[in-house]
Formats: structure tokens, sequence, C-alpha cells
């Protein structure tokens, strides 16, 4: 405080703030957010803590290792892409959301081009299979022995079996006279739907079928074989042994004459899945910070609410 010449006490002198203008705050906040490391953090994040609940869920409900792992991977990837969106540059959600989906298309393909996995057989038990069949008869896959034989399980219900359909028929009429055999075991139909199905559809090779509803329901060989989705399909070759799971489309036909011409190999066919994780897991991320950054470029003036709401 200091007196003017008057006498009197001047107060002090107000102070000065500077006013700035409120488009070049918006975008100076916006300048400043984090946007790939943000959203690295947000998915890592996400991922981890998807990944540990839904090892403990599995846990607690028992599930075998086998059965869970790709759901609980696949979950937890979904969840760190999510996350990843959200932590994305700040108030460019629109972009990071359209980069991350077009990110993720040229992933699925990449991984489409590697189908099918070859590894060395490691297991010569030879695999048990047996159960009634819808003539009457009983299938025993003991008595298959020198023969490839294709087990697929299905339900007429069941749209991707009935897409499947046309590719083991074509698989069966070209390698029949050759030593490849097809049974199928039907779940979730009941003996009228099947037999339709099974003329309408002219599957000439062997059904099993379970008479009592509760084993159509809970089939007692697809538990014992952890069959979680349909289709489902085994490849048994001629030692009666397991050497391909999975099979689907026409590489149902190339599998089966490499089986039929060597032997001591597994075939996995389908999408390689670290491949697909892999693949999904970076197009997505880099998708996202790719059309977040565009976003930025092009609409520099559009921010979130809560930007403008520390400009103001």
């Amino acid at each position: 405080m200091r007196e003017n010449r008057l006498g009197g006490r001047m107060t002090m002198p107000p102070s000065r703030k500077r006013h700035k203008d409120p488009e070049a705050a918006v975008n100076q906040h916006a300048d400043t957010q984090p946007g790939a490391k943000a959203a690295l953090s947000a998915f890592l994040t996400g991922f981890v803590i998807c990944l540990l609940v839904g090892a403990v869920n599995a846990a607690l409900q028992k599930q075998p290792a086998s059965a869970a792992w790709l759901d609980v991977l696949l979950t937890s990837l979904i969840a760190g892409v999510v996350l990843a969106i959200g932590g994305a540059i700040a108030g460019r959600l629109l972009g990071a959301i359209l980069g991350g989906l077009l990110g993720i298309i040229p992933a699925v393909a990449i991984a489409l081009q590697f189908p099918v996995t070859e590894e060395r057989l490691t297991d010569d038990t030879p695999l048990e299979l047996a159960g009634p069949t819808l003539d009457g008869k009983t299938f025993n896959l003991a008595d298959y022995r020198g023969k490839v034989v294709l087990v697929d399980f299905w339900g007429s219900w069941c749209v991707p079996c009935r897409a499947e359909m046309p590719h083991i028929k074509a698989a069966y009429q070209k390698y029949k006279d050759q030593g490849f055999e097809v049974v199928g075991v039907n779940i979730g139909d009941s003996r009228q739907e099947l037999e339709e199905f099974r003329r309408d559809n002219e599957m000439s090779w062997p059904q099993i079928f379970f008479n009592e509803p509760s084993k159509q329901k809970d089939n007692p060989l697809a538990r014992e074989h952890e069959v979680i989705h349909l289709p489902t399909t085994l490849l048994i070759d001629q030692k009666g042994r397991l050497v391909g799971r999975d099979l689907s489309g026409k590489t149902i036909e190339d599998i089966v004459s490499r089986v039929l011409e060597h032997e001591g190999r597994f075939y996995r066919v389908g999408v390689n899945v670290p491949v697909l994780l892999l693949t999904v897991a970076v197009g997505a991320f880099a998708g996202a910070a790719v059309g977040a950054w565009l976003q930025r470029r092009l609409f520099p003036g559009v921010s979130p609410p809560a930007s403008l709401g520390q400009a103001a």
C-alpha cells in the first residue's frame, strides 16, 4: 500500500489478467493432448485387466484351459482396443473409431493368408469315439483302422454347419474310394429333423445320434472331446490318431489328401489364432492413432467439451 499526493491511501492496483482468445486456447490445449502414449497405455491396461479377470473366472467355473484360453484372449483384445480408442487423441474419437475399424480389415486379411498350422505329431494314442447311429447300429472308430476319418460335430439348426456341408460332401465324393470316411455327431436335432435334413441333402455317411433328450442337448461325445462350438471337425488318420482339428472350407480336401499320402503330422486349419491376435491388435491400434491424427489435422477446431470448459 502507498499514499497518494492528496493524503489518501492508495489501494493495490488490480491484477492485470490476460484474456486469451478462446479458439487459440482450445487449439493449444488440444495440441498438448497425449495421443499414441495414452492409447497404448489404455490398451495395455484394458487387455491386462480383462485377461486377469477372464482367467480367474475360467478357473472358478473349472473350464478346461483348452476351451477357455481363446475366449479370454479375444475378450481381452476387444477390451484393450475399446480402451485404446477411448484414450486416443482427445476430442478425436470419431477418427479413432473409424481408423481402428478400418485397421482391423487388412489385419484380418493378413491373418487369413496363414490358414494352416502344421505341427509334429506327438501323441500316438488312438482316439476313442463310439455311439449309436441314426439307423439303430453302433459306430466305433476302432473299426475304421486303415482309413482316414473326418468326425463332424454339427446340427441342422447351425447356420455355419450347413455352410460347411458342401465342402464335406465334396471331399467325401473325391476321396471315398481312396480310404476316406465321414461320420457325423449330431447335436440338438430331433430324429425327424435329422432324417429330413439327411435325406434332403443326400448325406450317405453314418450319423451318431442319441435318442435320450438329455443327451441330445448335452452330447457326451462333445463333452468328452471338448467341443465348445459348432461345427467342430476332427480328422483321424489310418492309425486312429487325431491329426487335424477345426478343418473348414476348401482346406478340408487339401488336408485329407496330405493325410492320405503322409503320416506323422498334425494339421490345424482355420484362423491362425496367434497371427490373428497380433495383426488385429496392431491394425486396430495403428488405425485408431492414424484416424485420430487425421481428424486432428483436418478438423483442428473440434475439441471435447472438457477442453472448452477449461478454455473458458
